[in-house]
């Protein structure tokens, strides 16, 4: 991987049980690049967009963290989670 990239994957698929929603996905994006992912709905784009985000394992920790506390949102300082 070059030192301007900024994302980078190689081969990535994504099934719902038997079906592929994506398949064999590679991308390389590098500083200053513009990249626009187009298509009809239902192919895959925001399933590419949440595969590749790195947001993900935060909200997921802030959801599970939620679950277990029973406070309210503002006790909580999750008022940003709502």
């Amino acid at each position: 991987m070059a030192e301007n990239t900024l994302l980078h994957t190689e081969h990535l698929s994504k099934k719902f049980g038997e079906q592929f929603i994506l398949k064999d996905i590679s991308l390389d994006v590098k500083k200053s690049e513009v990249v626009v992912i187009i298509g009809p709905s239902g192919c895959g784009k925001s399933t590419f967009l949440r595969c590749i985000s790195p947001s993900r394992r935060i909200i997921r920790r802030a959801e599970t963290a939620h679950r277990h506390d029973t406070r309210s949102h503002h006790e909580a300082g999750n008022h940003a989670f709502r």
